[in-house]
Order: structure tokens, then sequence, then C-alpha cells
């Protein structure tokens, strides 16, 4: 990681069907030789529920809510009051458990800076759960006291990496138990996002020893993802009526695969 130049765009607020399109883009431009190593901060904007690329079976929310599919696995996970991130790089040599390991670092690492120590769970992911945040798996982040602070997932691409993740800061109760049917859990408030937003870009400017410099795209490559929205290569969000479809739940752990 060391030594390889690195992209870092700053946070985007927009909805999250084009956050799952833009990184799908990304993913390509990166494997097609056109855009560096990448790191890029952003929310959903409206509040939406992401599942994973396999899963197959999801919750029925009790309010309507945007849902959309990311190009990784996992469960499904509710962006609001979260700040979401994802790193793109290439990767050769070591196995896949282990890069997703090496990239948390940067999470580890500036989190610890903001009085936050993390380290990964231990629980298993086998079960019936749709919500993301109800376990915390070796593939999360787990404050001192056992309560899960970020989750991520990745996707391969070759030798090509996508791992996204999301960070809860300011999620709304009312709609966390409207969309999981439970209250949300009750934890030590985390710093606010520019804080945490800050921390984490000294984590990787120190750990990649690159200075990244905040370079938004272009209204060139603007133009360019539009055009190629449409071969994002991502499966259809689901249809409403889809929406806690009985049938059986399938395997779908943070691990990377």
């Amino acid at each position: 990681m060391m030594g390889v130049p690195w992209r870092y765009l700053p946070l985007l607020s927009a909805s999250g069907s084009l956050q799952m399109a833009l990184d799908a883009w990304l993913v390509a431009e990166h494997r097609a030789g056109r855009m560096p190593a990448l790191l890029r901060f952003y929310q959903f904007s409206p509040p939406a529920l992401s599942l994973g690329y396999h899963q197959r079976a999801w919750p029925t929310p009790a309010v309507a809510i945007d849902c959309v599919r990311r190009p990784t696995g996992g469960r499904a996970v509710l962006h609001q009051g979260d700040l979401c991130y994802s790193l793109i790089t290439s990767w050769i040599g070591q196995s896949r458990p282990a890069v997703y390991r090496q990239l948390c670092q940067f999470l580890i690492q500036g989190f610890a800076v903001l009085g936050c120590p993390l380290s990964f769970g231990t629980e298993t992911a086998a079960g019936r759960e749709a919500n993301c945040f109800s376990l915390s798996t070796p593939a999360d982040l787990v404050d001192s006291a056992g309560q899960k602070r970020i989750g991520s997932a990745q996707r391969w691409f070759g030798t090509t990496v996508l791992q996204q993740g999301s960070i809860p800061l300011q999620p709304d109760p009312d709609l966390w138990q409207a969309a999981w049917g439970r209250p949300l859990p009750d934890v030590s408030p985390l710093p606010p996002q520019d804080q945490v937003i800050e921390a984490l870009v000294a984590a990787g400017r120190t750990l990649w020893g690159d200075p990244l410099w905040p370079h938004p795209l272009t209204e060139e490559e603007w133009a360019q993802f539009s055009q190629a929205q449409s071969l994002s290569g991502l499966p259809p969000s689901p249809a409403p009526a889809e929406l806690g479809r009985p049938v059986d739940w399938h395997c779908c752990t943070d691990l990377p695969v």
C-alpha cells in the first residue's frame, strides 16, 4: 500500500442508487487503469436501505424508504445518520481476509485517535438476521464494550477490491425502530462527522504514504459516469412488491468472499 498513488474524493451526498452505481463505475475505471487507488466518503440522501449483493430476503420496513442493492456482500444496512466510505485498490499476493484486515487499519487507527479503540468482532454470521448491525462478526469493528461501530464488506473483481462500509453517527431512533422492529442500540456517541473524516484521512495518509488531497470528480468524469451508468453491472434494485418476500435466508456474511 505504501507508495501507491491514491485519490481522495470528498464527501458526496446523493441517492443510494447513484452512490452504488458510482462505486461500480469507479471500480471499472480503476481496472482500466484510468483511476488510481481511491478513498471516498458519502451519505445516502434520501435515507435508504441497502442490500448485500447476494442477499435474497430482507425486512419489510414500516415506513416508505428507498431500497438499493450494493455491489458488495453482507446484510441489509439502514443508511440514515451514518457516514459511508469506499476503498478501491488492487492487490496481489495476500489472502482476501488478510487484505480486508489490512484495509481496515485506517479505520482502527483513525478511531484510536478519536478516543474510540476498535477491534474485530467475534460473533458468527450464521442465522436468519437481516440487519447487518445486529451482529458483530470478525469482519466488523466493535468498541471496547463489544458494540458494533463499523460494518464493512468487500467484493473482488479479479485483483481489484471494492470495500464499502457504514459508520452510524446520528441514527434516528424512530426510523431505526420502523426499519428493524426493535429499539436503536444504546451506545456512546461518536465525534461529529467532520472530525471522523479528518481522523480517517489522516490515518490513510500515514498508512498509505499519500497526501490524500481532496480531488473531486471533474465535470468530464461526471459526464463519463452518466454515459456508463446504465452499464454499471449492478443487480436491479428490488421492486416494492418484493420487499419482505417469504423466501429462505441466504447466508450472507460481511466476511470478504
